[in-house]
């Protein structure tokens, strides 16, 4: 069977590896053929630091999946479970309040989405850390920013979808998958330059890659055998030798039928240093994903990348161009705090507090979530002038100058993470230096994710990345999905030699 060639050992691409190295039961007296694959990662560092960083929800929907692959009690080790999300209104004390059952269960990931479906709180005299006003209904905060320690919303999750929503450091999850990825399957070091294609029509090689350009970092891997002295490599073949194999021709995610004149049958992952990987090529190399990008020029020069049909609006429109983005985003991890002074970290389960002000020329939404060893993830979020088309390159800056102007606006604002507790303390006095980032929330429509045998998965294909609907880079779930979870969980090494047998 051909190779699988993941690009980005990002935490998607890390669980898809993680799949692939899990052998399933066969039902059958014919085992399950095992599938190659390997990892190309960019950066050269196997492990991320435990500073910065931002926080993954372990929503229900995964838990069978971790739970199959052996990890889930070793994830609830170094993670903590999420009792409530509680959205506060700057000069008005509490928005609302909602349990963990309605946050996580249904996917909300941003402000703007949460303080839509929140349900407004019975009026009432009060004040607070975040002002004064009405004090929220369900929440575990009371008037003098100290918690009462009530975890029902995290016991009613339990029993009505059997598991926990887990906040997890990105860091140390992170850490923990790629600790369980053999150091031969992960070549560090390597930037994809582009994607070339075998058409059996053409009987030649088509290259779609882009100009060289810096690939934004997903993460960090194992070392391999890959080399990055600018020799030629190919998974399956020895050094130097070119592996072109013809390929069951796929349908494009549509359905629609695609002749073979059309498609490419063979792809081929070309890096900066001339090496050259071939195979099932999967793109898990984030927002900015070179793969698909690369694919893209491919498709447009063949004429295979249009428009979609217009919506029930009438509204129709390039699904394929450039990311916007209306948002950028302030995201960061504090050092181990005091729980006297931060009342919330003494809970056994997570308060996610909201805090929202849509007034003056700063609107704004911070997060913070309490994690394990006393520590808050945070987010700053605010909206830009104008409406922003974002680079075809990640574009994020640790310039502590620029971020200092940007939390100057919200210093002395009450947190809501405690009494007295301000914005400044948590983003500028206990978050370790150099260790937040500023970055945009790109918006976009992907409508092609796969075509041929080049495939996109996590943030690399995003169907559809809102500013209301999308979880921010800070603050993102992991298992959310349409699909309702079944008893039986599918074998992945079958999907992929049904798919490519």
């Amino acid at each position: 069977m051909d190779p699988v060639i993941i690009v980005g050992a990002g935490l998607g691409g890390l669980l898809l590896a993680l799949l692939l190295e899990t052998t399933p039961p066969s039902s059958t007296s014919t085992p399950t053929p095992v599938i190659p694959y390997i990892i190309l990662e960019r950066s050269t560092e196997r492990t991320w630091p435990l500073e910065g960083g931002g926080v993954i929800f372990l929503t229900s929907q995964i838990h069978p999946l971790l739970a199959r692959l052996g990890i889930l009690d070793a994830l609830r080790k170094i993670s903590r479970p999420v009792a409530a999300l509680t959205v506060y209104e700057r000069h008005q004390y509490a928005k609302a309040s909602s349990r963990a059952s309605a946050d996580f269960a249904g996917g909300v990931g941003v402000a703007g989405s949460a303080s839509q479906q929140r349900e407004r709180s019975a009026s009432s005299s009060g004040s607070g850390p975040a002002g004064s006003g009405s004090k929220p209904k369900k929440s575990g905060f009371d008037g003098d920013g100290d918690d009462d320690g009530d975890d029902d919303g995290a016991s009613f999750l339990k029993t009505r979808y059997e598991y926990d929503t887990l906040a997890i450091s990105r860091p140390e999850l992170y850490n923990f998958l790629v600790d369980r990825i053999p150091e031969e399957k992960l070549v560090l070091g390597k930037q994809v330059h582009g994607l070339v294609f075998q058409d059996i029509a053409h009987g030649g090689t088509r290259s779609a890659a882009p100009a060289p350009v810096p690939v934004p970092d997903t993460g960090s891997s194992s070392r391999s055998s890959g080399s990055t002295d600018g020799s030629t490599e190919a998974v399956g073949a020895g050094r130097g030798e070119a592996i072109m194999t013809t390929m069951p021709l796929m349908e494009n995610h549509s359905g629609s039928a695609t002749h073979t004149s059309d498609i490419a049958n063979t792809a081929a992952v070309v890096c900066t240093d001339g090496s050259r990987y071939e195979g099932i090529v999967v793109g898990a190399d984030g927002a900015y994903s070179t793969v698909r990008l690369s694919l893209y020029r491919h498709l447009r020069e063949r004429g295979l990348l249009t428009a979609d049909p217009a919506d029930k609006e009438g509204n129709e429109g390039d699904h394929h161009g450039p990311m916007r983005a209306q948002f950028r985003v302030l995201v960061g991890q504090t050092r181990e705090l005091d729980p006297d002074r931060f009342e919330f970290l003494k809970n056994e389960y997570s308060d996610v507090r909201v805090l929202v002000s849509q007034e003056g020329v700063h609107p704004f939404a911070f997060w913070c979530v309490p994690m394990t060893e006393n520590r808050i993830c945070w987010m700053l979020e605010d909206k830009l002038a104008e409406e922003q088309i974002c680079p075809e390159t990640e574009d994020f800056t640790q310039d502590q100058q620029a971020i200092s102007q940007l939390c100057e606006f919200v210093r002395s604002i009450p947190s809501a993470c405690g009494k007295g507790v301000t914005v400044g303390e948590i983003i500028l006095d206990s978050t370790p230096e150099e260790t937040a980032v500023l970055l945009l929330r790109e918006e976009g429509y992907f409508s092609t994710w796969t075509y041929g045998n080049v495939a996109l998965m996590g943030d690399g294909a995003p169907l559809y990345r809102s500013a209301d609907t999308s979880s921010w880079p800070g603050c993102s779930e992991a298992g959310q999905c349409p699909v309702r979870p079944q008893p039986r969980c599918i074998s992945i090494p079958r999907l992929f030699s049904a798919l490519f047998p």
